[in-house]
């Protein structure tokens, strides 16, 4: 069940269009923004190639925990973080609850990715398994 949910959303991911990931962001616990900023850094530097050079990021709104923590991360992994359309690579990322967990939902260089996150003991999110990915249909 877990994996059919995995593969809806990142089915609903991919038809989003252009303008970005929808989805409310939820806010996040310092220690689970920085556990879900060092996944996405770990899967940017797979799918991104090369895996260094410029990276634009689109900021959710609402989103003041995670977004610090990606420049942060991805900057010590090599990537230089700007703004605007002229990035080497460009990444959208958007968090929200369901029944079963956290959904980080994320987009770079048209790859679109999932990954279910749930409580561990203590309350702190731990991933329930690997990023489920997608390539955009040419």
């Amino acid at each position: 069940m877990r994996k059919l949910l995995l593969l809806a959303c990142c089915a609903v991911s991919a038809c989003s269009g252009a303008d970005g990931l929808k989805g409310a962001m939820v806010p996040l616990a310092g220690q689970d923004a920085s556990t879900i900023a060092y996944d996405v850094t770990q899967l940017v530097q797979q799918q991104a190639h090369p895996p260094t050079g410029t990276i634009a990021i689109q900021q959710p709104a609402g989103d003041t925990t995670l977004f610090p923590l990606l420049v942060s991360d991805l900057g010590t992994g090599g990537f230089e973080v700007v703004e605007g359309d002229h990035a080497k690579h460009y990444l959208q990322y958007a968090v929200s609850v369901l029944p079963e967990g956290t959904i980080l939902r994320v987009r770079i260089d048209g790859i679109s990715g999932a990954r279910l996150y749930v409580p561990a003991q203590g309350g702190h999110l731990v991933a329930n398994g690997p990023f489920t990915m997608q390539e955009a249909a040419e």
